[in-house]
């Protein structure tokens, strides 16, 4: 119990480091093609809406073939709007562990949110200089 006890101010002392990356996650349709299975449509989320990225994948799919749902874990490219990558997954009722490839629609971030952080703020600032003798003014000029 010591030794654990030893290790703990360390560990509060890297806390402001080691602190995982922000991501927004996002969401994606698509079409899969499951090996021995075939074609199904899908729904995905994925670990980020940042473009030209590598990202994880949670997502379920409805085989057409078969009838059957197939939830599954992966690994996507997000390019502009789109995502395409492998996956593999359980097909419920066979209880089969399956391999996929599977591409569709993502909703990416724009390129307007890329970089356009903090300019809103400026646009108030310049409405504080055109002020000219408010009420705060007059006070200093009574003398007291």
């Amino acid at each position: 119990m010591r030794r654990a006890a030893a290790f703990l101010p360390p560990l509060v002392a890297l806390f402001p480091v080691v602190q995982p990356a922000q991501a927004d996650p996002t969401i994606g349709f698509g079409v899969t093609f499951v090996f021995g299975q075939g074609v199904g449509a899908s729904f995905k989320i994925l670990s980020d809406d940042e473009r030209d990225n590598p990202v994880a994948t949670v997502g379920i799919d409805y085989l057409f073939e078969n009838g059957v749902w197939r939830p599954n874990v992966g690994v996507a490219y997000l390019g502009d709007d789109y995502y395409f990558g492998p996956d593999v997954g359980f097909v419920l009722g066979t209880g089969e562990v399956t391999f996929a490839l599977g591409a569709g629609w993502a909703d990416t971030e724009d390129e307007e949110e890329i970089g356009t952080g903090g300019d809103e703020g400026d646009e108030g600032d310049e409405g504080d200089e055109g002020d000219e003798g408010g009420e705060g003014d007059e006070g200093g000029e009574t003398g007291f």
